[in-house]
């Protein structure tokens, strides 16, 4: 990957290709820049439903909470920056494009202004960079989703969470937690589809959640994808909560010698996740893979209950087939989620098993 580094001129509209575009559209797939996706839908917050679900959103100042979350994020991507150039490929709808470009142009403008400011009075001393260059573009969710509609329905049976709308649980403390209904919504259900719906000539994509803050430039999480091994199709981290280990307890019941969701095998959690989409193509045991049918025979076979769309799904297939699969360094994708702890679903002795010793070069703020 040729990646030139320098700091230059910036001028935000000529960053934004401003129509939405199917998937298989996408303009800019060369090397020379970090693909980086982000899934960001009903920013507006306006409540929705799929899979005869209703869903609503949070709302911070006027926005979803996902937008203020990429808000937030993009800052300490533009601080972390070191000028390696930038392809935000962000899978959205209609709505959300005005008010996604006009946080990413007021955050990009406010970093130059800071940029600025040091320059004049730190006389040059620790003067932050811009990405060399940015491009941002659109992608209609639509055209992943409805293409593959029989695949999403069926992973919607299968890796959605399906309690009662409005369940809740209350811990000893007083506190309650409302379990969302969001892991019904389209864009949990497309991740193993990225590689028939981009063109073949984008080869790697770096895929993120929008709660993350970053203290690296993002060169250094892509130079993973040359740690892969040749066998690996995916990086992604481990979930750093007993997650799964609650959910597979009646698998391990049923094969005791598993150690599916123990400490080491734990399952994923994918904020942070490197795709290599020409691997996944070439893939004959992973492409077999995405049928209804085996969706279907892999969520009985390890008897679990869905909860959190395709995470799930990645998880399964990591215990599958973990030589499709490389363990990213918990730094990468450092969560603070203590919710098992809080609600004693699980010892803290226990629960610190799962955390992160590593000081952490992406911060997930799951909670």
């Amino acid at each position: 990957m040729n990646l030139e580094i320098t700091r230059t001129p910036y001028v935000t509209d000529k960053i934004f290709e401003d129509s939405l575009i199917s998937a298989s559209d996408l303009k800019y797939t060369a090397t020379n820049f970090v693909h980086l996706g982000m899934l960001m839908v009903h920013v507006l917050g306006k409540s929705t439903n799929e899979f005869d679900v209703r869903v609503d959103f949070t709302m911070i100042e006027g926005y979803s909470k996902i937008l203020k979350s990429y808000s937030d994020m993009l800052d300490t991507i533009l601080i972390s920056s070191i000028g390696t150039p930038l392809h935000f490929i962000i899978i959205t709808d209609q709505e959300s494009i005005y008010p996604i470009k006009k946080v990413t142009r007021e955050r990009i403008g406010s970093y130059l202004s800071t940029s600025i400011i040091k320059e004049q009075v730190w006389n040059r001393e620790q003067i932050l960079k811009m990405p060399k260059r940015m491009k941002v573009e659109f992608v209609d969710i639509k055209s992943i989703a409805d293409t593959n509609r029989d695949l999403i329905n069926a992973s919607k049976i299968y890796f959605s969470q399906h309690l009662p709308q409005d369940t809740a649980m209350t811990n000893d403390q007083g506190e309650t937690i409302l379990f969302t209904q969001k892991y019904t919504l389209d864009l949990f259900h497309i991740a193993p589809l990225y590689h028939t719906a981009f063109p073949e000539s984008l080869n790697k994509l770096v895929v993120i959640d929008v709660d993350l803050e970053f203290s690296i430039d993002i060169i250094n999480l892509y130079t993973e994808f040359k740690q892969m091994k040749d066998s690996a199709l995916i990086g992604v981290g481990f979930d750093l909560t007993p997650h799964y280990y609650t959910l597979l307890e009646g698998y391990r019941a049923k094969y005791q010698d598993s150690n599916a969701g123990l400490v080491g095998n734990q399952g994923f959690n994918t904020g942070v996740v490197l795709y290599n989409l020409e691997r996944m193509r070439k893939s004959e045991i992973y492409n077999s893979e995405i049928d209804a049918h085996k969706f279907a025979q892999l969520a009985q076979y390890y008897n679990i209950t869905g909860t959190v769309g395709d995470q799930d799904w990645l998880t399964l297939m990591g215990f599958k087939y973990p030589d499709l699969f490389h363990i990213l360094p918990c730094s990468f994708n450092y969560q603070n989620n203590t919710l098992y702890k809080d609600f004693n679903v699980i010892g803290e002795q226990e629960f610190e098993k799962y955390q992160c010793k590593e000081p952490p070069f992406i911060k997930h703020r799951n909670y």
